[in-house]
């Protein structure tokens, strides 16, 4: 990236309407050398944006906290706020903490559970900051849903990850995706019964899901069940 156009992007994300957001990628190139990819998400008039932002070799060390100083180092060289910046995503770059919240960078593989498991210091963070999201996480409703979310992701990709690897056989591709799906026929019935137990987070919450909430998580499993039997009818036609 030329340094005229990183300079557009920097002078545009300085006056984004609405601050902006990051995502951190940190690859190897052919020569074997780590590289940082910072991408931003602006507004710069009434229409969100994505732009490459920062492309910087790092050193032979790659923590959290070398990270941290790369960016730290180029928002002070270029004057962009901190303040601004309204959240982060990591693709890949080691987890760190931002030095005035204490809050850990969340990465995209399971942000549901690790803003779950923030969801304390999330709260005042965004509390200290006035924003619209410390009302949803004040919401005991919103917190049920997210510990939900959290568990069933987490299910998927459990489940998504046994059929990776050369050793995993068409045959035990099918009998992996047809124990899921019952799976989550019992699952609805423990849930139609307001049993909960399979769910991790769900459980570790001292309120109970609505009734309401419940006939939603039954409704879920079954659009998940159609789903998977849409994209795989000559698997899931010998399991079920």
């Amino acid at each position: 990236m030329s340094a005229h156009i990183a300079d557009q992007v920097v002078e545009r994300v300085k006056f984004s309407k609405y601050g902006f957001v990051i995502q951190l990628d940190e690859s190897t190139d052919v020569t074997n050398c780590s590289q940082l990819l910072v991408y931003v998400r602006f507004t710069p008039n009434n229409a969100a944006k994505t732009e490459l932002l920062l492309n910087q070799d790092l050193s032979s060390t790659t923590t959290g906290k070398d990270i941290f100083n790369v960016l730290d180092n180029f928002f002070k060289q270029n004057e962009l706020d901190w303040e601004k910046l309204d959240g982060c995503t990591t693709d890949e770059a080691p987890s760190m903490f931002d030095r005035k919240s204490e809050v850990r960078w969340l990465s995209r593989d399971n942000t549901a559970r690790r803003l779950f498991e923030l969801r304390d210091e999330l709260l005042v963070f965004f509390t200290e900051k006035e924003h619209d999201f410390q009302t949803d996480l004040e919401d005991e409703d919103f917190i049920s849903r997210l510990a939900y979310l959290s568990d069933i992701f987490g299910a998927l990709n459990h489940l998504n990850l046994s059929f990776q690897g050369p050793d995993c056989t068409v045959t035990e591709f099918i009998s992996k995706l047809g124990a899921f799906i019952r799976k989550l026929d019992l699952w609805m019935k423990n849930v139609e019964s307001k049993r909960y137990g399979m769910f991790e987070l769900l459980t570790a919450l001292e309120s109970e899901p609505t009734d309401e909430f419940a006939q939603e998580i039954v409704h879920h499993f079954s659009l998940l069940k159609t789903e998977l039997k849409h994209y795989f009818p000559d698997v899931t036609c010998c399991t079920c």
